[in-house]
């Protein structure tokens, strides 16, 4: 989906990574995660056998890399 619309919203990502290079800083809204527990072993009522996974957005990787 990215690769059909990658044309409009090229111009105000890399506003976006330019300002976030240059304050050597990146904004707090990008740093939001979608967590998923998943589960290790063991019982499955209690919550130490349950492993967090954190689903970050596609454009964080991007400006992580």
């Amino acid at each position: 989906m990215v690769k059909t619309i990658a044309h409009v919203i090229i111009d105000p990502l890399l506003h976006i990574y330019n300002r976030t290079i240059m304050a050597g800083k990146v904004h707090d809204k990008m740093k939001i995660a979608k967590v998923i527990p998943v589960f290790k072993q063991g019982q499955k009522d209690v919550p130490s056998n349950y492993t967090p996974i954190s689903l970050l957005s596609v454009f964080d990787k991007v400006l992580k890399k």
